[in-house]
């Protein structure tokens, strides 16, 4: 796991990721622009669309490209949308052309550098690396945004998206230097047959119930409390990173020691509660202490639940199964951000966890309910 290409890995993550977070200022330009919440929420949603569209296809080419190849031209896109959109001046559609190069450019880069990495660390330890890296992009989340307002203080959105263009060339200049690995070659297994898989299937099902959770709590966590007079989301978005990022550098192996599905159960039940927990919440002492329980239990599930849908694929599908890893949970996020707007208007925010959790509750159980095609995770002889 200190090979030089997983390192490389990671850093072209952290860049990259970097560029892509530095745009959680973008609706407040817009804002300032005179933008309405709806004409914001297309510009903004728009890279999400394109990715969800995208990122199966970039799964299915990997076995005709090399994931470093396609790393770079995704790091080399985002740059040039970042550079384009620093020109833009005032509302216009080159917004949403630059939004959706977002999105293609996320698409290529993140599929491709997740089929890197469960292709550099050993099975023994998937759950591990794809831990790690999914860290080297938690912790931009803080970093590009306190970056990007320090630099709003002192210059203009341009020049934020000039430096995030910059990360962004940094990440495609990193990528170069990974070491060239072929393209698998052999015809991936096709989509249909791979779905009839029970135990492939029930993992990116359970992905996405769970990412109605996530969606949620990222979407809608700060108008509740405002709405609600709890005081700023903050402590619950530090405690989450912080608990995060602890359980993924101390306990990410922790799933490749055993049966992966008794730390996915336990660990998604627990992140069920914690959003059930929002809709009893009165102070941000309560959002603090959710934001710990959701990023410990999220930090353990996820990785594990991921690296479980990639031992049900065989070689030649598991970059694809990386892709679909992350367009199950792109779909979750998508749903949630379309349907609890709704929900709560009808039933209330706090019942609308409440039925979140619920139905996140559904990973908890399907792993459980199925044989998987090897058995993940158990110390390998």
């Amino acid at each position: 796991m200190r090979s030089r290409s997983y390192l490389l890995v990671l850093l072209a993550t952290f860049l990259f990721f970097l560029a892509v977070n530095a745009f959680a200022l973008l609706p407040g330009h817009l804002a300032r622009m005179g933008a309405t919440s709806t004409s914001v929420g297309h510009v903004m949603g728009t890279m999400q669309v394109v990715t969800a569209v995208v990122m199966p296809l970039v799964g299915l080419l990997l076995h005709r490209v090399s994931a470093r190849g396609s790393m770079v031209r995704g790091a080399a896109l985002l740059a040039a949308a970042c550079v384009g959109l620093s020109m833009v001046e005032g509302w216009s559609w080159l917004l949403f052309l630059g939004r959706a190069a977002q999105g293609l450019a996320f698409a290529m880069f993140f599929v491709s550098a997740g089929a890197l990495v469960v292709t550099l660390v050993p099975a023994s330890r998937r759950a591990e690396g794809i831990a790690r890296f999914g860290a080297a992009m938690l912790v931009t989340n803080a970093l590009a945004t306190l970056a990007g307002e320090w630099l709003l203080r002192w210059g203009t959105f341009s020049d934020l998206c000039l430096a995030a263009g910059g990360c962004a060339a940094a990440a495609a200049a990193t990528s170069l230097f990974i070491a060239p690995t072929a393209a698998a070659g052999e015809a991936p297994t096709p989509l249909a047959a791979l779905m009839r898989v029970p135990a492939f299937a029930a993992g990116l099902v359970a992905l996405a119930a769970t990412a109605l959770g996530f969606g949620t709590v990222f979407s809608f966590l700060s108008a509740f409390a405002a709405q609600e007079g709890l005081g700023a989301v903050s402590p619950f978005f530090a405690a989450y990173t912080a608990a995060s990022l602890v359980v993924r550098f101390t306990s990410g192996r922790l799933a490749d020691r055993r049966d992966r599905r008794l730390v996915i159960a336990p660990s998604l039940g627990v992140a069920s509660l914690a959003i059930a927990g929002l809709g009893a919440a009165r102070s941000g002492v309560h959002l603090a202490a959710l934001g710990t329980l959701y990023g410990a239990a999220t930090g353990l599930a996820f990785p594990a639940l991921m690296a479980f849908v990639v031992d049900q694929a065989e070689e030649a599908d598991r970059a694809r199964a990386v892709a679909l890893d992350n367009w199950a949970f792109t779909i979750g996020v998508l749903v949630a951000t379309a349907t609890f707007g709704p929900l709560a208007d009808s039933i209330g925010a706090r019942t609308g966890f409440v039925v979140v959790a619920a139905a996140g509750a559904i990973g908890c159980t399907l792993p459980l309910l199925v044989r998987p095609r090897v058995a993940a995770g158990l110390p390998q002889s």
